[in-house]
């Protein structure tokens, strides 16, 4: 990851890949006017049956492995006690944070209910030594299932936005990915632009992969959404989420 450029690293916090053509995908971003803020949405149709596109986006605790460990080399579902304690006095070391998820790790519940995800970020200087909590917050309708995500706490810049399964006639599965997330510094949006043409399609193929590995289950639907919890830290309270 390290021979990549900033712009491109940002990016693929935010996505995973599936082999797929770019001109196979629908690919939109812009950059909010005087700021660093970034949003935009990719939509791409994967090779895999809707139930196991679900699994893969739900197995947070793979998500490292999945992904190969680029950009994130380390995934946890948490408690979300433990969101409160790290919320409550952010520690320095990364290290202290990684033994914290690692001893107090709990199963996910996606798509029936909300998780706490602790992620750590394998990027390049300026933006090395990153990490994130996010609250992940399933509706599961039939043949679609929303998947919002949310940044709580980390020292990695705040993101946030929704993934989108919907199973399709044929069989494969429709992903989309809205998002909206802060790039900390101003970085040129023919650059930013790049970058998602060149990481989405990969991330995209990497989830269908490993979903085509699962066998095909059958889910409960939930008319509404699992309700938030209130911010676990202060400081963030006004966080936009996804």
């Amino acid at each position: 990851m390290n021979s990549r450029a900033v712009g491109a690293a940002v990016l693929m916090v935010l996505m995973p890949s599936a082999g797929i053509a770019v001109n196979e995908m629908t690919i939109d971003i812009e950059r909010i006017p005087r700021t660093t803020m970034v949003t935009g949405w990719a939509e791409g149709t994967l090779t895999a049956e809707f139930s196991q596109v679900v699994q893969t986006m739900c197995d947070f605790d793979a998500g490292a492995e999945i992904l190969g460990g680029d950009p994130v080399m380390f995934q946890r579902t948490i408690d979300p006690e433990l969101t409160r304690r790290i919320g409550a006095a952010v520690p320095d070391d990364l290290e202290v944070v990684r033994q914290m998820a690692g001893s107090d790790g709990v199963a996910s519940v996606c798509p029936k209910g909300e998780n706490h995800v602790l992620a750590i970020l394998d990027l390049p200087w300026p933006i090395s030594n990153k990490w994130q909590i996010s609250r992940f917050r399933p509706q599961l309708e039939g043949n679609q299932l929303r998947l919002h995500y949310e940044f709580l706490v980390g020292t990695a810049d705040e993101s946030s936005g929704i993934f989108t399964m919907t199973r399709l006639p044929s069989g494969d599965t429709r992903l989309r990915n809205e998002f909206k997330f802060d790039v900390g510094f101003r970085i040129p949006e023919f650059l930013i632009r790049w970058g998602v043409k060149s990481t989405l399609p990969d991330y995209f193929a990497a989830i269908e992969a490993h979903a085509a590995k699962l066998p095909e289950v059958t889910f409960e639907s939930a008319n509404t959404i699992s309700q938030p919890a209130p911010a676990t830290n202060p400081a963030q309270t006004g966080t936009t989420g996804p």
